[in-house]
Order: C-alpha cells, then structure tokens, then sequence
C-alpha cells in the first residue's frame, strides 16, 4: 500500500510505528535566503 503523508517530520514520524517505512522523500527548503561569501544571492529565491 501507498500513502503520500504531509506535515512536520517530528509530529508525523512518532505516530508511524517501527519498521512501517519503506522509503521517505523530503522536500526541504534548501538555500532560503542564501548568500555566499561576496554576498550575491541565488536568482528567484525569495522565500524566507
């Protein structure tokens, strides 16, 4: 059986029990608000 489930990793993940998951994909927001060391920033990030 499938199941797509969204929410907070820490409030979802203690209500799965042990050895039920096969495989988690996450989607992080990598680089919010990123800036390297010349202070340029990465083109259409402007969510933070």
């Amino acid at each position: 059986m499938s199941r797509f489930v969204l929410g907070n990793c820490i409030d979802v993940m203690t209500r799965i029990p042990d050895n039920a998951i096969d495989f988690i994909l996450t989607d992080p927001p990598y680089l919010v608000g990123f800036r390297d060391r010349s202070g340029r920033t990465i083109a259409g990030d402007k969510n933070r």
